[in-house]
């Protein structure tokens, strides 16, 4: 096979981060995040440290009533959640945390999440926002060739300078909406991504907003 066909091993491996995204996704509408966060909420947050595959991070109530702060010490990152909702921390060499709201109803075959995903930039050169969003805008096609860019821009995550991308997309009959905020800082690319079915017209979109805004790193 001629050198021409082969992929770019290194554009496969600095856009990791956002194929995990991308898996996430279909493994999130097959019933991989169907499981609803407990009635009590002291319960749930036990639930989830105990479920969790690394003990690097912690939960403990926010300064803001109905918020949890979730730290991660390997990351060095924080950022409140809400209170309603569960987390789950992986071993993985991309994924953060996955948070998931409760279900709106009995019948809910998706459950609207934030998936939090990091990645190393230190061995690649001239990386912006621009390019990256770019990178993943093009493996979200790639993979999801139903994909609809919807709107795309500037905003901040924490204080931080970040861009945005929101899209729409057909996955195993459940139309979602999905929102991705990229950030770079010091070579390190961090991801916040939001999943939602628009049906229940995106009533944790104030919840995720927190979310974005709280985001820190120590």
């Amino acid at each position: 096979m001629s050198n021409s066909t082969q992929p770019d091993r290194s554009n496969l491996y600095l856009f990791g981060g956002i194929v995990v995204v991308v898996a996430a996704l279909f493994y999130l509408t097959q019933g991989g995040g169907s499981a609803a966060p407990a009635a009590d909420p002291s319960a749930q947050h036990v639930q989830a440290e105990s479920a969790a595959l690394r003990d690097s991070f912690s939960v403990e109530e926010s300064g803001e009533v109905g918020y949890m702060t979730y730290s991660d010490e390997k990351f060095s990152l924080s950022l409140d959640y809400p209170v309603t909702w569960s987390v789950q921390a992986v071993e993985d060499p991309y994924v953060v945390a996955l948070f998931f709201a409760p279900a709106e109803s009995a019948q809910d075959s998706f459950f609207d999440n934030v998936v939090l995903t990091y990645e190393d930039l230190s061995a690649h050169d001239e990386i912006t926002l621009e390019t990256y969003e770019a990178a993943a805008l093009g493996q979200f096609q790639s993979v999801m060739p139903g994909y609809q860019v919807l709107e795309s821009g500037e905003r901040t995550l924490g204080n931080y300078e970040a861009r945005f991308l929101r899209g729409a997309q057909s996955l195993e009959g459940v139309t979602l909406e999905i929102l991705s905020v990229f950030l770079i800082e010091n070579k390190q690319a961090y991801v916040m991504t939001y999943s939602y079915d628009p049906l229940n017209q995106n009533v944790f979109e104030q919840d995720v907003e927190r979310m974005l805004e709280s985001f820190e790193l120590f």
